[in-house]
C-alpha cells in the first residue's frame, strides 16, 4: 500500500458563486451562471473536512468565490478551516476590494492573524473602490493583508488569461503533453473543491458542468463517495502525477508565452445573453 505523503500546492474552497462585478474572464466563471448562490455553511463544513482527510499538507488554502465577503456565513467558514491550519502553510482570502468585512467576520480574522492573509484584488477606483477602507482596517487590525494590482502599470502576472474558449485545441499527444507539463495550475497541484467534489482546478469543473468532459476520477473526486479512504487517496496520486487530463486537451493552460488581457473587463448582459464561452 502507498503511504506517501500528499502535498497540495494550493487548493481553492469555493463558497459562493455570487460576486459584485461581473468579469468577463472570470476564472470561476461567475457572471455565467444564471442563478448565482452561496454555498450551504454545513455543506462547505463537510467539504472542508472531507479535503483534510484526504490530503496530509497544504501549501496554501484559499477561501474564495465569486466574492467570499457576501458569505454571510464566511466567519464560520474561517474557523473550520483554522481548525487544519497545523497541515496548511497559509489560508488566504481573495476579495475584489469592493465590500468592507462585518464586525463579526474582523473578529474572527483578528484572532486568527497568525495563520491567514487577505489577498485584496486591486481592479482600480472605478471597479475596487473599497481599497483605501480596507488598507485601514486591515492595517489598524494588524491583520495580514497584500494588495494585487490588476489596473495600472505592473499588472500582477501580465494579465489575464482567456479560458472561455472551451474548444478542443491540442492535436498530438506530445503538444498536449508539453502544455500540461507548462501549466501552472499542474504544478504541484492546484486544486478547486466545490460541494463535497475535488477537481484538479476550476476549468475542469466548468468543462464538467458544460458537458465537454465526462465527470470521472480524471476529472474529479467525489469525496462522499463510498470508495475507501486508501482508494480516493490513490485517485489523487493518479491525477497528480499524470501527464496530463482528457481536460488539459481543451485549455491553453496557465503559461506565461500565451496571451495575457486585461484584467477585470466588465461583461455585460446583452454578451452573456448570446454566449462568450466557445465550445
Amino acid at each position: 500500500m502507498n503511504q506517501d505523503p500528499i502535498h497540495i500546492h494550493q487548493c481553492a474552497l469555493i463558497i459562493t458563486l455570487r460576486c459584485t462585478l461581473k468579469c468577463k474572464l472570470c476564472l470561476v466563471y461567475a457572471p455565467y451562471y444564471k442563478n448565482p448562490k452561496d454555498f450551504g455553511l454545513e455543506e462547505v463544513n463537510k467539504s472542508v473536512d472531507a479535503f483534510f482527510s484526504l490530503i496530509d499538507s497544504c501549501g496554501t488554502f484559499n477561501i474564495q468565490g465569486g466574492e467570499p465577503f457576501l458569505h454571510k456565513d464566511l466567519p464560520e467558514i474561517i474557523k473550520r478551516v483554522v481548525k487544519y491550519k497545523l497541515k496548511i502553510g497559509k489560508i488566504l482570502i481573495t476579495t475584489n476590494g469592493t465590500l468592507q468585512p462585518t464586525s463579526d467576520l474582523l473578529e474572527v480574522l483578528c484572532e486568527n492573524r497568525d495563520c491567514i492573509q487577505i489577498n485584496i484584488s486591486d481592479y482600480g477606483p472605478n471597479l475596487s473602490i473599497k481599497v483605501r477602507e480596507l488598507t485601514e482596517i486591515f492595517e489598524k487590525s494588524e491583520v495580514p493583508y497584500r494588495i494585487i494590482n490588476y489596473n495600472g502599470d505592473d499588472i500582477h502576472f501580465g494579465g489575464w488569461l482567456d479560458f472561455t474558449d472551451h474548444t478542443y485545441k491540442h492535436h498530438t499527444e506530445k503538444d498536449l503533453i508539453n502544455s500540461a507539463k507548462e501549466c501552472g495550475y499542474r504544478k504541484g497541484g492546484n486544486l478547486a473543491i466545490r460541494l463535497g467534489e475535488l477537481y484538479f482546478c476550476y476549468r475542469v469543473a466548468r468543462r464538467v458542468e458544460l458537458g465537454i468532459i465526462a465527470k470521472n476520477d480524471l476529472s474529479c473526486i467525489d469525496m462522499y463517495s463510498t470508495k475507501s479512504l486508501d482508494e480516493k487517496r490513490k485517485n489523487i496520486r493518479n491525477v497528480l502525477t499524470a501527464a496530463y487530463t482528457p481536460a488539459c486537451g481543451y485549455c491553453v493552460g496557465k503559461r506565461a508565452e500565451e496571451e495575457h488581457h486585461p484584467p477585470a473587463v466588465q461583461v455585460t448582459q446583452n454578451e452573456i445573453d448570446t454566449g462568450i464561452e466557445r465550445m
